[in-house]
């Protein structure tokens, strides 16, 4: 039953339409949005939301995630709220947001040289950043393989993990790479190709360092995986959005509990739906036992 409807029409701060892609809601009066600017997504940032039991009040977007999309600006992707902070990527850094300081951007983590392609919350509790592999001013070739960097609350580094066999887009039209993680073992799952309609998913246990290389495989044309992913955090299943068509999508269940993935269920919605795989989350997610651990 809604309640309440509200427009969200966000402008940047050079007065421009945005669409409002992400949220984070950190109390009952307080919530975040990441945003890009309408048209060719050419800038992004976050800004902050007063709410009230009938009212949505749109902030200033908050100084420090404006800019460039995926060079300086917010990235296209899900803000993390852990432990009373936010976590977020902006282009070539990573930034904690502290909603108690007025929502001011309290540390700035440089990856000058690589661009932030999301961020997720382990099962030890730590925040795990995917960052593509060094490339060149144009783009047209990579100098390293993607990384995950992990850190803990106050944003220091615990571990690095180079990603062999795995290439991370940084072309504007693909921001980011899908990527979830398990609530209860140590996997992380991203798509692991910069080509355009990737179809192939990766999985990375960060506490023996091994990756399975295309653990998910979609063979044949026209089915790219779709939006972020998600971990059951009851069945350890994996979701999968594929989109043969953009606006006609499949949700694909996994089983995951072996060193090959099994299809356990694809469920389809038609184009009629007007559905797209944006992305596949679970309320866990929100509950205080997780967002305290």
């Amino acid at each position: 039953k809604m309640i309440y409807a509200d427009p969200l029409e966000v402008t940047t701060p050079e007065g421009k339409k945005t669409w409002p892609q992400h949220i984070v809601v950190t109390d009952n009066q307080t919530a975040y949005i990441q945003y890009s600017e309408q048209g060719m997504e050419l800038t992004s940032g976050i800004c902050k939301l007063s709410l009230s039991e009938n009212s949505v009040t749109v902030q200033n977007t908050i100084e420090g995630t404006f800019g460039k999309f995926t060079k300086a600006g917010a990235t296209k992707e899900r803000m993390i709220f852990s432990r009373g902070k936010i976590y977020a990527g902006a282009g070539q850094k990573a930034i904690i947001i502290n909603p108690a300081s007025d929502a001011t951007v309290e540390k700035v983590i440089d990856f000058t040289g690589r661009q932030v392609k999301g961020i997720v919350k382990g099962a030890n509790g730590n925040l795990f950043i995917a960052l593509s592999g060094e490339f060149t001013a144009k783009a047209t070739s990579f100098t390293s393989s993607p990384k995950l960097i992990e850190i803990n609350h106050q944003g220091e580094e615990v571990s690095s993990h180079e990603l062999t066999g795995v290439v991370f887009p940084v072309d504007p039209p693909s921001p980011s790479v899908g990527i979830c993680a398990s609530y209860v073992s140590p996997y992380i799952y991203f798509r692991d190709s910069d080509k355009w309609g990737c179809s192939t998913a990766s999985r990375y246990n960060y506490e023996t360092k091994t990756i399975d290389l295309k653990y998910i495989e979609y063979t044949g044309w026209g089915k790219p995986i779709y939006g972020i992913m998600g971990v059951n955090p009851s069945t350890e299943e994996l979701w999968v959005g594929i989109t043969p068509q953009y606006m006609s999508t499949n949700i694909d269940r996994y089983d995951t509990s072996g060193a090959e993935s099994i299809l356990l269920e694809s469920v389809k919605y038609s184009n009629s739906d007007f559905a797209s795989p944006a992305g596949i989350d679970f309320g866990y997610r929100f509950t205080n036992s997780w967002i305290n651990k």
